[in-house]
């Protein structure tokens, strides 16, 4: 059901995902740090769960959908999982992949010593994400964790649920005794095709903070802004022409 192809084993008290999901605000995060940093795989995870489907290249060349591994030099070393996909979560879908996927990821986890678990993800807040801008939401697996994330400059999520990974594997690594909090981005479901690059800053802004590394995002910042005008433009209808009121001549000559 799992075959992990391991090129290197590491080590580390943090893991850090960043899979497709809402927004793909984790997604775009995790693949930003691995295109900055230079990241090379550590190990590559196929799964009969993952869609019955395969990725074609620009090349025309096919390939397995995979997770993959990366290991990050920070003050706080972490281990990074980001991928093509995770667990289907379709309406009318078994849920039993997504529990069978997060149990496995705990227990990758604690063999390699992890004690803390963040998930990056989105959150939706709808149309206000054009009006308002985007920012960050988390909720933890306990008060310490939760009171540093909001000394970070996260908002606190007062009630509702986390779907997916970012919100299970959370609750399977707090059965166990480790800690960890999910860090949204606040995006619109409109930004899901495109991914929302804004929201992905605004995440590794915390998530910077939180285990000690530097990063530039001023490039996800100019992307944000390019993918909103194309939203923006998509959302907007277009000002509908305004009836005209025919002139009334002053004076009117009548020719029989």
């Amino acid at each position: 059901m799992f075959r992990l192809k391991e090129r290197k084993r590491v080590e580390a008290e943090v893991l850090v995902t960043g899979l497709p999901g809402f927004g793909r605000v984790g997604h775009v995060a995790a693949n930003y740090l691995v295109e900055k940093f230079g990241l090379e795989p550590v190990a590559v995870l196929h799964s009969h769960l993952f869609p019955h489907l395969v990725a074609v290249d620009e090349k025309g060349l096919v390939r397995m959908l995979n997770n993959t591994f990366y290991y990050v030099e920070a003050e706080r070393p972490f281990i990074l999982v980001t991928g093509d996909v995770q667990p289907s979560i379709a309406p009318n879908t078994t849920p039993e992949p997504q529990h069978r996927y997060a149990e496995f990821m705990l227990g990758y986890a604690m063999d390699r010593g992890v004690k803390e678990i963040y998930t990056m993800a989105g959150i939706d807040i709808g149309p206000n994400r054009f009006t308002q801008g985007t920012g960050v939401v988390c909720a933890a697996t306990d008060e310490e964790i939760l009171e540093r994330l909001v000394s970070l400059g996260c908002e606190v999520d007062r009630g509702g649920s986390i779907s997916g990974i970012a919100g299970l594997l959370l609750g399977y690594a707090k059965e166990e005794g480790l800690k960890g909090a999910c860090i949204m981005g606040k995006t619109s479901g409109q930004m899901t095709a495109h991914g929302d690059p804004g929201a992905a800053a605004e995440v590794l802004k915390v998530m910077s903070k939180l285990l000690g590394f530097e990063i530039d995002v001023k490039e996800l910042e100019e992307a944000s802004k390019e993918i909103e005008k194309v939203v923006r433009s998509v959302l907007t209808p277009p000002p509908q022409p305004q009836p005209q009121k025919a002139e009334r001549p002053e004076k009117l000559d009548y020719i029989i």
